[in-house]
C-alpha cells in the first residue's frame, strides 16, 4: 500500500515552499524603481554639484582678475603724483582703460554671482531631494530584508516538516519521490482533479482513475513525469 497520505502532505509542502520562493523572487522587483529614482537623484546631484564647482572656480578667477585691476590702478595713481605732464595725460588714458576693464570685470562678477546663487539653490534642492530618496531607499530596503527573513523562517520550518514527511516514506517511495520532485522542479507531487493533472493540466488516461484508487503502485503523470495521486485522498 502506498504512503498516499505522506505524499498529499507533501505536496501541500512542495506546493506552499514553491509559493514562498516565487514571492521571494519578486522583492527585487520591488527595489528596482525606488534604486533607479535613488540613481538619477545622484546622477543630477553630480551635475548640478559640477556646474557648481567650475562655477566657484570660474568666480574666483574672476574676483583674481579684479584684485589685480584694482591694485595695478592703485600702483599708477601713486605714479600720477609724481609725473610730468606729457607723462600725466599717458598716465590718465592707462586709468581710463583700467577703470573701463574692471567695470568689464565687475559685470562679469555680478553676472556669475547671480549665477552662482542660482545653482547654489539648485544645488541645495537637488541634495535634500537625494537624501530624502535615499532614506526612503533605506527604509524600502530594510522592510524588505525584513520580509525576506520572515519567508525564510516559513521556509525553515516547512522544509523540516518536509525532510519529516519524507523520512516516513518507504525507501522506494522515497526514491521515487526525491526523483519526481528534481523533474518537477520543486513539486514532485501532482494531484489527479477532473481526470487532470492539476500541475501541467494534461488529460490523463481513462484507466488512470482505477489505477489511482487501488494504492498498489506509483503512478507518473505521462506528461510532466510527477507522481499522481487522486486528489479523493487528500
Amino acid at each position: 500500500m502506498l504512503s498516499v497520505k505522506t505524499l498529499a502532505e507533501l505536496a501541500k509542502v512542495d506546493a506552499s515552499i514553491y509559493k514562498l520562493e516565487e514571492n521571494k523572487d519578486e522583492f527585487p522587483n520591488q527595489l528596482k524603481k525606488p534604486f533607479s529614482l535613488l540613481n538619477t537623484k545622484k546622477l543630477e546631484l553630480s551635475r548640478v554639484k559640477n556646474k557648481y564647482d567650475k562655477l566657484r572656480e570660474h568666480l574666483s578667477i574672476v574676483e583674481d582678475q579684479k584684485e589685480k585691476l584694482v591694485d595695478k590702478l592703485s600702483k599708477i595713481q601713486e605714479l600720477s603724483r609724481e609725473a610730468t605732464a606729457s607723462e600725466y595725460q599717458k598716465i590718465l588714458r592707462e586709468q581710463l582703460k583700467i577703470k573701463k576693464d574692471i567695470s568689464f570685470v565687475e559685470k562679469r562678477l555680478e553676472t556669475s554671482l547671480e549665477k552662482f546663487e542660482t545653482i547654489k539653490t539648485d544645488l541645495e534642492r537637488v541634495n535634500k531631494d537625494t537624501q530624502s530618496v535615499m532614506e526612503e531607499y533605506e527604509t524600502i530596503f530594510i522592510e524588505t530584508k525584513d520580509q525576506i527573513a520572515d519567508l525564510d523562517d516559513e521556509i525553515a520550518i516547512l522544509n523540516t516538516k518536509r525532510d519529516q514527511l519524507i523520512g516516513n516514506l518507504d525507501s522506494e517511495i522515497k526514491t521515487a519521490y526525491l526523483k519526481s520532485y528534481k523533474l518537477g522542479k520543486g513539486k514532485g507531487v501532482a494531484f489527479s482533479v477532473d481526470a487532470r493533472c492539476n500541475l501541467c493540466n494534461v488529460k490523463l488516461p481513462p484507466n488512470f482513475a482505477i489505477k489511482l484508487q487501488k494504492h498498489e503502485n506509483l503512478i507518473n503523470c505521462p506528461s510532466c513525469g510527477r507522481i499522481i495521486i487522486s486528489v479523493d485522498n487528500d
